[in-house]
């Protein structure tokens, strides 16, 4: 979900087509038909999953109508393809001002809508196989276990599960805050609609095996290798609950947070978490870890250990100083992500941000808002989530490139060969 810790898959979409995408948000009858007004209706009514979309700002727009004459006309329209756009402008998003953010960048949210059945549905089926047709459910034909189904289908209550969308024609990106392929694939399908023409990307840094080859220099760079050897020593011989606290707080926070905690090229910290993935030697699988001292434990004791999977959180090292006068470090949280061999959902085309997250949002929203002495707007917090979103990406680039020593003009987050934009950002 927006504004906290999720994943978002991310692809491609051509900025030459800004002003077809721009011409659909003009028109309400291009708008109307992939709106979540006439999708949940079109279920409703119709009993088939479908998939719409509102303005980010009002993401239950479609419930304004609940008139059940109403919502039975509307049925009506759509069976016959008569639908009156401007009739029902106030129930979707009918206009380029509620999806725009402004410079080019617009938010939505997709909505699935399907029936759901919560109480057994495979009881229901036997039930009306009994009534019906006095036998078992699975010993009816096919054509009358279709009849079943869709009597119980025609029953359930309508569901549905959104999530927000954010498209960039400025980066030429677009991020969407799922993991799922399929539901990647709708969110494109809608692009499409609306006259923006997407393309694939993926995470691509010089050779596949480059989340392992990272994760191996963070760990081999560890700073606080002989602190941690002890707070692992001391978790063998005492329950978690009876080691001492170390006085010093912060570096309490990586002994026991961290496996691995590195000051990178590019002069930011990057420390390893758990959960994790270890694998003991080549070709095995690897084991998880949920605990960081046993991670550390285990690549210690095994020389040809690697991490195959890892959170990660990149840090700022900052210092300020307190009324003594004395200067003082502190560590910034900056963004989170998990790096593993799931960091593209190749099925649907699109690199992966997992387990993202920047901690540090709502504090800068908060100050942003005591600066101007008043509240922000909803495209305000949308619109700057997506541009510490893109921050955050374009820093993860800017540390792989200079760990694993590449160029980064050739990688990060790339077009697959033969899908280049026409223009490069």
């Amino acid at each position: 979900m927006l504004f906290a810790r999720g994943t978002w898959s991310i692809f491609g979409v051509r900025g030459t087509t800004l002003g077809a995408f721009r011409a659909s948000l003009a028109d309400k009858n291009k708008l109307a038909s992939v709106s979540q007004l006439i999708a949940a209706t079109r279920t409703k009514f119709g009993g088939v999953p479908s998939c719409g979309i509102n303005p980010f700002g009002d993401p239950r727009k479609d419930e304004g109508l609940t008139n059940q004459t109403d919502l039975k006309t509307l049925g009506e329209q759509i069976t016959t393809e008569t639908v009156n756009a401007d009739f029902w402008a106030d129930h979707y998003g009918s206009s380029e001002s509620e999806f725009s953010l402004g410079d080019d960048q617009y938010g939505f949210w997709l909505t699935i809508n399907d029936h759901e059945d919560v109480t057994d549905p495979k009881s229901k089926q036997e039930a009306l196989a009994y009534k019906e047709a006095g036998r078992p459910f699975k010993f009816l034909s096919k054509d009358e276990k279709k009849v079943i189904e869709a009597n119980v289908t025609a029953n359930a209550v309508l569901s549905r599960k959104q999530f927000p969308v954010l498209v960039d024609f400025v980066s030429e990106t677009v991020y969407v805050a799922s993991a799922k392929a399929e539901e990647v694939g709708m969110v494109r399908s809608i692009i499409e609609l609306l006259g923006g023409e997407d393309f694939s990307l993926a995470w691509q840094f010089e050779t596949p095996d480059w989340t392992t080859k990272f994760l191996g220099i963070v760990n081999d760079k560890n700073k606080f290798v002989n602190d941690m050897t002890t707070r692992a020593d001391e978790l063998t011989r005492f329950r978690p609950d009876e080691v001492d606290k170390l006085d010093d707080k912060m570096l309490e926070g990586i002994v026991s947070t961290y496996f691995a905690m590195s000051e990178l090229e590019t002069g930011l910290w990057c420390g390893l978490s758990t959960p994790a993935r270890i694998r003991l030697f080549k070709p095995g699988d690897p084991i998880s870890s949920s605990n960081p001292s046993t991670a550390f434990s285990v690549l210690a004791q095994f020389n040809k250990a690697e991490v195959a999977a890892a959170a990660l959180v990149f840090q700022n090292l900052d210092s300020r100083f307190n009324k003594a006068g004395d200067e003082k470090q502190y560590r910034v949280d900056l963004f989170t992500i998990d790096v593993n061999d799931n960091v593209n959902l190749t099925d649907a085309g699109a690199a992966m941000l997992r387990g993202f997250d920047i901690p540090t949002f709502k504090r800068e929203m908060k100050k942003a808002i005591k600066i101007r002495g008043g509240g922000l707007s909803i495209a305000e917090y949308w619109k700057e989530w997506l541009s510490a979103m893109k921050t955050a990406v374009y820093t993860f680039v800017d540390n792989v490139t200079e760990t694993l020593k590449i160029d980064k003009n050739k990688y990060g987050i790339k077009p697959y060969a033969g899908d280049t934009p026409d223009e490069e950002n």
